[in-house]
């Protein structure tokens, strides 16, 4: 019974061992192993465009790599789905050699929301040794926005210029301070008392002749010849 024991926990032992070394295996090629990108044909793409896509692929390592795939992943697809080159006779990729594919087409759909989205590239590979290798890139993001329909908006009256924000300011002054000169033209003209001027008959005026009432009436001694 101990014998069986002991050959059961082996026999369990090199199974994970086996399996962690298959998992090593698959993804062997580490993030900053290679470098992959996509040219777009439309550097700003919007939903229901059709653009072509060609894929650039930059190997970091001495290993030479058997290329089966390479595509694009975007946001809206299914999960660890690639859009792009299959190829049924691998391409060679020489150690730190690099690899630019032929245009693929691709189309977006026409119901997608405008918002930014992202994408990565993914290959599918074997090494010499016989190992499958499976490599994501990093994240990038498909232009600016993508946009269903181009809509235009209002653009807003022109402000008017500092000359003639200037003009009617100095109009408006100059109105007020007529207004107030003829204000106060109109109070003082209330207020203010007619002078009359007093005439005084003249002194040497000549005085009318004595009636005979009056040389009757005078005395003989205030008479002189």
């Amino acid at each position: 019974m101990k014998t069986i024991r002991a050959v059961v926990i082996v026999t369990l032992f090199i199974s994970v061992f086996l399996s962690i070394s298959m998992v090593s295996e698959v993804s062997a090629l580490g993030a900053n192993d290679a470098t992959a990108s996509v040219q777009w044909s439309k550097p700003s793409p919007q939903a229901g465009d059709t653009v072509t896509l060609t894929f650039r692929f930059q190997s970091k390592i001495q290993d030479q790599l058997y290329l089966y795939g390479i595509g694009i992943h975007t946001d809206w697809m299914p999960p660890e789905k690639l859009a792009g080159p299959q190829y049924s006779t691998p391409v060679t990729i020489a150690g730190m050699g690099s690899y630019v594919s032929d245009p693929y087409t691709f189309s977006i759909p026409e119901t997608l929301s405008p918002e930014g989205h992202t994408y990565y590239v993914g290959i599918y590979a074997y090494d010499t040794a016989g190992n499958e290798i499976i490599w994501d890139s990093q994240k990038f993001t498909i232009g600016n926005t993508l946009t269903q329909t181009a809509t235009a908006t209002a653009e807003p009256p022109e402000a008017p210029s500092n000359l003639m924000l200037y003009l009617a300011v100095i109009a408006g002054a100059v109105v007020i301070v007529v207004v107030l000169v003829i204000l106060l033209m109109m109070r003082k003209g209330k207020h203010a008392t007619p002078t009359t001027s007093s005439t005084q008959p003249p002194t040497n005026q000549p005085q009318p002749p004595p009636t005979p009432e009056d040389k009757n009436s005078e005395s003989p001694e205030d008479f002189n010849i």
